[in-house]
């Protein structure tokens, strides 16, 4: 995490955000001592107060919003600032060696207008703030820059200083990158590394590959009797839509029942079974007959319940059937663009949306989606080919076949793009390092943390 003297657009998002009142670290007699010395290069003591007093700003308005659940103490906080300074002094003095990485007159210009707003934009929040004097125009400036000279803000041109160095910063961790390539050689071995891991987790579980795929997660390995469709599903108006919603949640109650019922029938009758030749023969049948009551009563329940939500689907289907209608003949008809039409009449957010809307739906015989929907989706014989009208809890939906999706590794020209990436970021993360470790070793690290007090 890179640290810096306090720029003003940190500032103003401080003040705008926390709300806090502007403080400032005391520059006292001894605020020139040295906490952190690489080369020529020194954190005074007053710097790196500043810069823990500002980092505690910051943990402590994640805190309030709860992005943190606890802020680390200023001795931490040092830490962490002493290393960012130490990685970022090596960093700028190689720059200072390296005619690669000197700043050109346009990127110098660059740097000062970045300042100058920066700049103007703490002064106008400083004077949007803390001014009271009632001055407008050029007068309440002026006021606003003495408010920030007397309680020793950022200058100009340290703000200058700070975003020449960033930049300085920017351009040599690019000039660490400079022999980063990526083979071929390195992206089959990274995809062939990714494909086993896989083929281990989706043949083991393929249902967890159509909930990547649907989901947008890269994927390396297709578990074999995958296909991809896409559908038009005209729902159920919202009153029907309720009506059916309240007949399912009563038949997975009466379900729920049911099951119980016949767990404890089966108990009753293990406990007549197993019982002893001098037990009481007579109550534990008893109570296996209690039992098959119970569950032939939860039965009869869940078949009038199980009727009750099949009465609700129809009248629901029965009241979109003509809409239903009117947009199978145009999904059917010769020449007919099926996206379009799924845009125009279909209401299932996931063809609406990315990468279904694109792709489809990945599935196989295991995924998790409605029966009726699944089997007529699985029933479609070729690619191309279109459904009748499925009824569902959802609605009507008419499915079209897109297409196998090939068991076995995918081809690596359909991931290129994202493992080049992946493996370029790698690599120009470990150059970096290198670089960095093998400079800082050409300098003498000197650090006092022990002066802060902390």
């Amino acid at each position: 995490m890179k640290k810096q003297t306090l720029i003003a657009l940190f500032l103003a998002a401080a003040l705008i955000l926390s709300g806090c009142s502007l403080n400032t670290v005391d520059r006292t007699a001894d605020g020139n001592q040295v906490i952190l010395q690489v080369g020529d290069r020194k954190l005074t003591k007053s710097e790196a107060a500043n810069q823990v007093y500002q980092a505690q700003q910051y943990y402590s308005m994640y805190q309030q919003y709860g992005l943190m659940n606890t802020v680390p103490d200023a001795h931490e906080i040092l830490a962490e600032v002493i290393t960012s300074e130490t990685e970022r002094f090596v960093l700028l003095n190689q720059a200072e060696k390296i005619d690669d990485v000197k700043l050109t007159e346009e990127e110098m210009a660059a740097v000062t207008e970045t300042a100058q707003k920066n700049y103007d934009q703490m002064i106008d929040s400083v004077a949007s703030t803390y001014i009271t004097s009632g001055a407008t125009g050029d007068a309440l400036r002026e006021e606003a820059v003495a408010y920030a000279e007397s309680h020793k803000l950022s200058t100009l041109d340290e703000l200058i200083t700070a975003a020449k160095e960033d930049k300085l910063v920017e351009k040599i961790t690019e000039y660490t990158h400079r022999d980063v390539t990526v083979t071929e050689e390195d992206l089959q071995a990274r995809l062939d590394e990714l494909a086993a891991a896989n083929k281990t987790t989706y043949d083991e579980n393929p249902a967890a590959y159509g909930t990547a795929v649907n989901n947008g997660t890269a994927v390396y390995y297709a578990p074999e009797g995958y296909r991809y469709v896409k559908h038009i599903l005209i729902k159920f108006t919202d009153e029907d839509a309720a009506a059916v919603s309240a007949a399912s949640a009563a038949r997975s109650t009466a379900k729920t029942a049911a099951d119980s019922a016949a767990a404890a029938l089966d108990q009753a009758k293990s406990a007549l079974d197993t019982a002893a030749e001098d037990a009481d023969k007579t109550a534990l049948q008893a109570a296996v007959d209690q039992a098959q009551a119970a569950l032939d009563a939860a039965n009869a329940d869940l078949e009038a319940a199980t009727a009750a939500y099949d009465s609700a689907v129809a009248a629901a289907a029965a009241n979109i059937q003509a809409k239903a209608d009117e947009v199978y003949a145009l999904a059917t008809k010769e020449g007919a663009d099926f996206d379009a039409l799924m845009a125009e009449y279909g209401k299932d957010p996931g063809m609406q949306r990315a990468p279904t809307m694109t792709n489809g739906y990945a599935l196989c015989a295991s995924s998790a989606f409605v029966p009726e929907f699944l089997e007529a989706s699985l029933g479609l014989e070729n690619a191309g080919d279109i459904s009748g009208e499925v009824v569902t809890e959802n609605g009507i939906h008419i499915i079209k076949y897109l297409g196998d999706i090939p068991a076995g590794p995918v081809a690596l020209d359909t991931v290129r793009e994202a493992l080049t990436r992946t493996l370029t970021t790698e690599k120009e993360n470990a150059a970096y390092t290198a670089a960095l470790e093998a400079w800082t070793k050409e300098y003498v690290v000197k650090s006092y943390p022990e002066r802060m007090g902390y």
